[in-house]
């Protein structure tokens, strides 16, 4: 009886030990990775404040400064005058405490290959990236932003640091890289995990409980915001725990009989265009921009009544529009039109000339200090120059037509310098947005029919309704897009088993849109 009791107490002082071992060995972990964290942002700002101090001008490069990441000595080095590779330009060296790795450093703009070389622009501040020791061209490859992602071999946490357009850096933690679908068959958001891209799965879904067809889909702050475009609903879904979803709020659009259309969640508000739907072409005459409080969906204000809204995109206090026909809320058939999304209803602010042919999708990106409208029409692509609208505002570069976008075109996504798009069974088209204008340069892949294009680092995921690889979600590399055809790195059915059988989907889906973002939330 005493041997009991002695093995018992032996066994709960060996479990408190294993417990304040682990608990110290997470604390040490979380102690160190912390440091990692704030040592690289250290050396980030020293290598912009030192670019900047010195007044570098292209011809005086030896003043020019940069960061080499090592992802095999697991050291970040500070270096000067463009030269990682002369150990006298090395000026001071950082090494990763023990345990913590460099997993990766990379870009937002596919067309960069980045080596390991962060470097500044001379003068601005502004980061740019570098293979090797060629220097990049200044403002002619300037990206939106970059990542330095470093990652406990312990216990898996990573914590990613982001260098911002203006060369500041900031931390965001994540575990995971999600795509949120909504497919109008079953009425679902179905989510799927693609941290690795070549093997994308499916995690979890939930029913919206809505009788329509769910046309909008948007994704902010752990929540999840859906259309439901004929039946005229919008809900919210708590997506902060992928593994207990559930409906947040479920509310009716404004109007009588109002259709659903695109929506976009910013800044603590959701904005929904409404009177057109493109699932059923369904239209009524309650054509506005309804703007909702995120926390409990109630409405805020209305614009005016307009016609054939297609598309939203809200971007530093300022809404975008784009309409096909029939005159937009601002007037004008086909237009651009730019709203106060501060304001309790939104008010117009500017309207474009004609594009023409329908428009279709709006997309919106902020290169340095300009901010750029991307539009896509139903035969081409339009850019604007929005940086100071809407005091001048000039007009569209048009893309000439040398390929036919085809009217059931949807699919649209921009990042850094180049625009994607898919629909109505024809190529999936990359354009080049950092000419002017525009130019197409790879159409070489043609998946079938999908709405919905995520974009997402150097991959574009894509939710197809039609076509080869009908009912799945595609992955596509999109790396090297204007030198090789755009690969398919991954695949998994949208709908059913998910499972991939013989290289088809035994359920057909009816995906309208995508998003792709990390998890969990700041």
């Amino acid at each position: 009886m005493r041997m009991v009791e002695i093995l018992v107490v032996v066994s709960i002082v060996a479990f408190l030990i294993a417990t304040m071992v682990n608990g110290y060995q997470q604390f040490t972990d979380r102690t160190r990775m912390n440091a990692a964290v704030e040592n690289t942002i250290t050396l980030i700002q020293k290598a912009r404040s030192n670019t900047l101090a010195a007044k570098a001008t292209i011809t005086n490069a030896p003043s020019f400064y940069g960061l080499h990441f090592d992802k095999v000595t697991e050291q970040v080095t500070m270096f000067k005058a463009n030269k990682y590779s002369d150990a006298s330009k090395r000026i001071e060296t950082m090494t990763m405490p023990a345990g913590i790795e460099i997993k990766s450093v990379a870009t937002s703009s596919p067309v960069n290959i980045l080596g390991g070389d962060v470097l500044y622009e001379r003068l601005t501040g502004n980061f740019n990236v570098g293979n090797g020791e060629a220097l990049p061209s200044v403002g002619t490859s300037t990206l939106s932003y970059g990542t330095v992602t470093l990652r406990s071999k312990k216990t898996g946490v990573q914590k990613t640091i982001w260098l911002l357009p203006t060369g500041y850096a900031e931390v965001r933690n994540y575990e995971k890289i999600l795509a949120y679908v909504v497919d109008t068959n079953d009425k679902k958001l179905k989510i799927f995990d693609v941290t690795t891209p070549t093997s994308p799965r499916f995690i979890n879904e939930i029913s919206t409980l809505l009788a329509g067809n769910l046309v909008g889909l948007h994704v902010d702050q752990g929540y999840a915001y859906i259309v439901d475009g004929s039946g005229g609903k919008l809900i919210k879904v708590d997506v902060r725990d992928v593994d207990n979803l559930s409906i947040a709020k479920s509310v009716s659009l404004s109007g009588a009989s109002p259709i659903g259309g695109d929506v976009f969640a910013s800044e603590g508000s959701v904005y929904v265009i409404t009177g057109w739907e493109r699932v059923s072409g369904a239209a009524n005459t309650v054509d506005q921009i309804q703007k909702y409080r995120a926390s409990d969906l109630a409405l805020s204000g209305v614009t005016a009544s307009g016609n054939d809204m297609q598309s939203i995109y809200v971007f530093e206090g300022r809404a975008y529009t784009v309409n096909s026909s029939g005159g937009g809320v601002c007037g004008g058939n086909d237009t651009l039109s730019i709203f106060d999304a501060i304001s309790s209803a939104p008010s117009c602010l500017y309207t474009s000339a004609s594009l023409v042919d329908d428009a279709r999708r709006v997309a919106i990106q902020k290169i340095g200090s300009s901010v750029y409208a991307y539009v896509l029409r139903k035969d081409g692509l339009n850019k604007f120059d929005v940086t100071l609208c809407p005091g001048t505002c000039p007009a569209p570069s048009n893309l000439t037509n040398s390929v036919a976008f085809g009217d059931s075109r949807m699919g649209f996504a921009v990042l850094g310098d180049f625009a994607y798009a898919n629909g109505g069974g024809l190529p999936f088209s990359v354009s080049n947005i950092a000419n002017t204008p525009p130019t197409i340069v790879n159409t070489t892949f043609s998946p079938g029919t999908a709405d919905a294009v995520y974009v997402f680092g150097n991959y574009a995921y894509v939710a197809m309704r039609s076509g080869s690889d009908d009912g799945k979600l595609i992955v596509i590399d999109v790396t090297n897009p204007t030198s090789a055809a755009p690969i398919k790195a991954g695949d998994v059915c949208i709908a059913g088993s998910h499972a991939i059988n013989g290289g088809s989907c035994a359920t057909a889906n009816d995906a309208r849109d995508i998003f792709v973002g990390y998890y969990p939330y700041e």
